[in-house]
């Protein structure tokens, strides 16, 4: 059981930068953590990933993930596979207490049972496909576990993703890696400073604290949280799934409003990110 009932989607890209895997396992027993399924599915398959990194991240300049730092974080990226490597071979990954979505209810874990949940995610999940392929051409298995990791955070309530800022974009004040992939698929990502944010930030500072991260933050990892507010997601979803056969095609092309123009579920997302 968590120490703290908050719902946390790991970034893909925190947890496999050079200290990822320390601050996920440090990290697990103070909230309910969420990876999301191809980050699952990377984890599991370290062996190949380190035969194959091209695989893994994308070898363009310009990609809004790494782009001309691309061999530095290569270099972390290969560290970080061989820490997880070891991780799981000496006690399996089922020990750090993830949740995830897995291709159906009975291969994933949850806090509690939701029947719809893997649907719902799956829903999103496809949507977001058609605006990775129009935009990213080189399609990577890092490419695919950030679009699974911010499907989850649209599906799951009450819940915000761990990320964070490199030493470069905190002095630039650039958002993290996962925010200007985000506003590659035409996703805006608004940093927020208000009274708001604030009480947000320093709760979350004190869990952080007490989960001993605070040295990696004097380490260059400048630690970041970013909520979503999707409009419909949760309601709409789940009543569509329940009550329309045809919602499956509708949802992929954009969801019909009442004056009969298409409605692009991702157009309506609303994602802030916040420095801790």
């Amino acid at each position: 059981m968590a120490q703290y009932d908050l719902s946390c989607v790991l970034d893909p890209i925190l947890a496999l930068s050079k200290y990822g895997p320390d601050i996920t396992r440090q990290l697990s027993p103070m909230l309910n953590l969420w990876v999301s399924r191809e980050l699952w599915n990377i984890l599991n398959d370290t062996d190949f990933y380190l035969s194959n990194p091209t695989k893994l991240i994308p070898k363009n300049i310009s990609h809004p993930l790494f782009g001309s730092r691309y061999k530095l974080s290569l270099a972390d990226l290969t560290q970080s596979l061989k820490i997880w490597e070891e991780i799981r071979s000496e006690s399996d990954l089922n020990s750090l207490q993830f949740f995830w979505v897995g291709d159906s209810l009975r291969n994933s874990r949850f806090p509690a049972r939701e029947h719809r949940l893997v649907e719902k995610w799956e829903r999103l999940t496809s949507a977001l496909d058609t605006e990775i392929g129009n935009n990213h051409a080189d399609n990577n298995a890092l490419v695919f576990a950030c679009r699974d990791a911010i499907s989850l955070l649209a599906t799951i309530q009450t819940s915000f993703m761990l990320s964070y800022q490199d030493e470069t974009e905190n002095l630039n004040g650039q958002p993290p890696k996962i925010c200007k992939f985000l506003e590659s698929l035409n996703i805006a990502c608004s940093s927020i400073e208000d009274s708001f944010a604030s009480i947000e930030t320093e709760h979350l500072r004190q869990v952080l604290t007490l989960a001993k991260l605070a040295p990696y933050k004097w380490c260059g990892i400048h630690f970041c949280v970013i909520f979503m507010a999707l409009p419909i997601t949760r309601t709409q979803i789940s009543r569509d799934i329940n009550n329309s056969h045809n919602f499956s095609q509708n949802f992929a092309t954009g969801l019909q409003s009442s004056v009969g123009e298409k409605w692009d579920i991702w157009r309506e997302a609303s994602v802030f990110w916040l420095k801790i």
